[in-house]
Parts: structure tokens; sequence; C-alpha cells
């Protein structure tokens, strides 16, 4: 039994896409081939609307003119919804897809919880390297201070001895 929950709505998208093109059965109830197997019959059948390109599975209702419905044959609609709803019983989902998409999750998760702990330090040795600058310009600062300083003073000194 298949849990939906494990099932995403990507999963389900990816099916509904599927394009078919479903043969209607002729009188004999199989469908026609490609050499032509039952083009003979279709002249004295009526013709069923063929489905092709994606199927519609909405809710929508579809409207049929009164020329369509009178020919479609309801043994041979019966018949179709009897095989596909044994195609669907015989069906059997690949689940060992659900567990590739499991360990490919956790590899993911692993990877990223790697590129966070790389960023984390690599932000860290950025903040190092911002402070030691600061340190540095700080530093410097204070000593071409201290050395501003005393040359005002140096020169204050010379003006008042008059050694100018």
């Amino acid at each position: 039994m298949v849990d939906m929950a494990d099932i995403s709505e990507d999963d389900e998208d990816e099916a509904e896409g599927d394009e078919t093109v479903v043969q209607e059965p002729t009188a004999e109830g199989h469908a026609p081939t490609e050499e032509g197997d039952g083009d003979a019959d279709a002249e004295a059948a009526p013709a069923t609307p063929k489905r092709k390109g994606p199927r519609n599975d909405t809710t929508e209702l579809v409207e049929y003119s009164p020329d369509e419905l009178r020919s479609v044959d309801k043994n041979l609609l019966t018949a179709e919804i009897t095989q596909l709803e044994e195609d669907i019983s015989k069906a059997r989902p690949n689940l060992t897809i659900l567990n590739e998409f499991r360990k490919r999750e956790a590899e993911f998760l692993e990877r990223a919880r790697d590129l966070d702990a790389v960023n984390a330090q690599r932000d860290a040795a950025k903040q190092r390297y911002d402070d030691l600058r600061k340190v540095r310009l700080d530093e410097f600062m204070a000593g071409f201070s201290a050395i501003s300083a005393k040359l005002k003073e140096m020169y204050q000194v010379r003006r008042i001895l008059g050694h100018e």
C-alpha cells in the first residue's frame, strides 16, 4: 500500500503530463493495428472519439454534440472502462524511487549543513580580519598622534628659545 504522504505533488504532476493516444476497440472488441486491421469494420461500426494529448483528469464537464453522442457505443465505453480499471489494479508503483529520493534528500541536507558551517567559518575569519585591521588602524593613529604631539612640542620650544 502506498502512503499518500510519501508522494509529493511534483510526482503526481509528472504522471498527469504523460501524453497518451487511446485507440478505441472495433466492433469485435480489439483495437485496430497500423496494418489496417479493422479498416473494413470502420465503416460499419460507429466512430468513437479518440483522445490524444494529455489526459484531462479535471472535473470539467466535456460537452459533446448530439451527433457525437449518437455515434458513441456504450458497450465499447464499458469495455474500455473495465480494461482501464484492470490496468489500474495491476499497476505496481516503483517505490524504490521514493527511497532514492529520501537518500538524495538526506545527502542534500548534509551538504547544506556543510555549506552553512563553511559560511560561518568564512564569516568568523572575515570578522577577525576586520577586527585586526581596526586594531592596527587604532594603534597607528595613537602612535601618529603621539609623534605629532612631540613634534609640535619640539617646534614650540624652538620658537620660544628663538632658534628659528
